[in-house]
């Protein structure tokens, strides 16, 4: 499993090349209309490496029942609060597709969703989307209509069924009108504590690393990086196969870190 070191190092370079190329002339006006997926594993399953949020889970797992009709969610918090490893659990699902806000243009999320007309649509950083580019995204959670023009003709998709589900560190960027398509949580980052949990639970499952190995790993960042983020966790326990190999590592992003490293905050726990 590779998901965890995607939300940062996502494939940007998919995004430049797809939008660099422009297709065939279509023959004729789309239609198109996506099934609710339903999900292959339970909610509690799924949302397992996630700590703590047992009321947000709650909330995902509802906005996913296909029985009910389209509830688009957004996260907002700063780094290191969970968003992500919410959006990246919902990527393993069939029918799930991810992209970045930050290098996401109007025409390619309207071809994105015209051609892959996935079941759940993951915006990472949807904060970093160009204003006018938002418009695709309003059409697609106020009507599930999606639709664009290309050699003068007219590409349209129903898509009644996709949901959306978002992550921004904040959302004084993105116009009010779709904000308010969504439903918001706002989580607060993790302590030191609920971070070592985390990290110390994860890693064996999803990197198998040892139990003791994953616990250094947490420990260790949750006291010298300044913004304890999983995916460095993740990051350490791929390069790294014990503690003096972690140590090392550490080492080295401390004396090119661009901050000065400094201590979590102590669990309020």
């Amino acid at each position: 499993r590779v998901h965890l070191a995607c939300a940062s190092d996502y494939d940007r370079t998919r995004f430049r090349q797809f939008e660099s190329l422009e297709p065939s002339p279509p023959s004729s006006v789309r239609e198109a209309s996506v099934q609710p997926a339903t999900p292959p594993v339970s909610p509690a399953e799924l949302f397992e490496p996630v700590v703590g949020y047992e009321d947000v889970k709650d909330a995902f797992a509802r906005a996913m029942d296909p029985a009910r009709r389209p509830v688009h969610v957004l996260l907002l918090g700063p780094p290191a609060s969970a968003k992500s490893l919410f959006l990246l659990q919902v990527s393993k699902l069939p029918g799930a597709y991810m992209v970045l806000g930050g290098t996401t243009s109007r025409a390619g999320l309207a071809e994105v969703l015209l051609e892959e007309q996935p079941a759940y649509l993951l915006i990472d950083e949807l904060d970093k989307m160009d204003r006018e580019d938002y418009s695709v995204l309003l059409s697609l959670c106020e009507s599930g209509t999606v639709s664009v023009t290309k050699y003068q003709r007219r590409q349209r998709a129903e898509l009644p069924a996709t949901r959306v589900f978002a992550a921004a560190n904040s959302d004084a960027r993105i116009p009010g009108e779709v904000v308010s398509r969504f439903l918001r949580f706002r989580l607060r980052q993790y302590t030191a504590d609920e971070f070592v949990a985390v990290v110390s639970h994860l890693l064996p499952r999803a990197e198998g690393t040892s139990e003791d190995l994953a616990a250094y790993i947490a420990q260790r960042l949750a006291r010298r990086i300044e913004s304890a983020d999983v995916r460095d966790a993740v990051r350490l326990a791929r390069l790294a196969r014990s503690k003096d190999e972690v140590d090392r590592l550490l080492a080295t992003m401390a004396r090119y870190s661009c901050r000065a490293p400094t201590r979590l905050r102590a669990s309020a726990l």
